[in-house]
């Protein structure tokens, strides 16, 4: 088992765990059959993922929610649209 031998600073740990949200929503999108690219950098035009189908392309931008309530609901924005 690796050991973490460093600290990291609360802005880099706070960039790793933002990284984290994007590959695991490109995960899902994969799963869902999507092509998912990843821009080298997304600085200042908020492209966390561009998904596409056959034809089109989507620029997505990941949001998250920092909470420590359990209750907490994010409300799925997205149409659901099984082929």
């Amino acid at each position: 088992m690796p050991v973490k031998n460093c600290i990291l600073k609360e802005t880099t740990l706070t960039a790793h765990k933002q990284l984290s949200f994007e590959q695991l929503a490109s995960a899902w999108l994969m799963s869902d059959g999507w092509e998912v690219l990843i821009p080298a950098i997304d600085h200042g035009k908020k492209t966390d993922s561009v998904v596409a189908d056959n034809s089109n392309y989507y620029r997505i931008q990941v949001k998250s929610v920092h909470t420590n309530d359990e209750t907490v609901k994010v409300e799925n924005k997205w149409k659901v649209n099984r082929h």
